[in-house]
C-alpha cells in the first residue's frame, strides 16, 4: 500500500502545493527531505512535524508515516526553518494500492507553482519579492533579478524534473 499526500505550503500566494506518493513506512526524516526537495528547497534548516490539531511538540525523527496518520483525512504539520517560517499542512488523501513504477519509493503526481526561494523570510517575504521582482524603479531590481535566477517564474512547475530529482534520495 502506498500513501498519496497532498502537501500545501500554508498562505501561500500564488498556491503552491505538491501531491505526492510514497511508501508510508518512511521516517519523518525521510518525508522531511522530500518535502524540502519538492519545495526545492536544501533541507539543511530546522524542521518539525506535528499531528493536525494536535498541540503535541515535536515528533521524533525515528516515528514511522504510517504509526501517525492511516485514514484519509489524517494529516501533519511540517515546519521548516523556523526562523523564516515555512509552514505545511501535509494530508492523506488516499492509500493507493498501486505504483506506477516498480522500484520507485517516491512520485510527484502533481504539483502547483515555483517553490519560493529559501531566503525568503516565509510566505509574507516571498510576496514581497514578487512585488520588488515587478517593480522596476526598486533600486534593487537587478540584483533581486541576479539572485533569484533570470528565468524565474513563480507560476513555473516542472514535473518530470521533480520526479527525476526525487529518484536521487532513493
Amino acid at each position: 500500500m502506498f500513501y498519496d499526500l497532498y502537501v500545501d505550503l500554508l498562505d501561500s500566494d500564488p498556491a503552491i502545493w505538491r501531491r505526492l506518493r510514497l511508501d508510508p513506512a518512511l521516517g519523518l526524516a525521510q518525508l522531511h527531505r522530500i518535502v524540502t526537495m519538492a519545495m526545492g528547497w536544501s533541507g539543511r534548516s530546522d524542521y518539525r512535524f506535528q499531528l493536525l490539531g494536535s498541540g503535541d511538540g515535536d515528533l521524533t525523527d525515528i516515528t514511522l508515516l504510517s504509526q501517525l496518520i492511516t485514514q484519509p483525512g489524517d494529516g501533519l504539520l511540517y515546519s521548516y526553518d523556523g526562523v523564516r517560517g515555512w509552514r505545511h499542512k501535509i494530508t492523506l488523501e488516499a492509500r493507493a494500492n498501486a505504483f506506477p513504477y516498480p522500484g520507485v519509493a517516491v512520485l510527484c503526481l502533481a504539483g502547483e507553482g515555483s517553490g519560493p526561494p529559501e531566503f525568503c523570510d516565509g510566505v509574507w517575504g516571498y510576496a514581497e519579492l514578487l512585488e520588488r521582482l515587478n517593480d522596476s524603479d526598486d533600486p534593487e531590481y537587478d540584483q533581486l533579478w541576479q539572485q533569484v535566477g533570470y528565468d524565474f517564474d513563480p507560476y513555473a512547475f516542472n514535473l518530470d524534473t521533480l520526479n527525476q530529482q526525487l529518484q536521487t534520495l532513493t
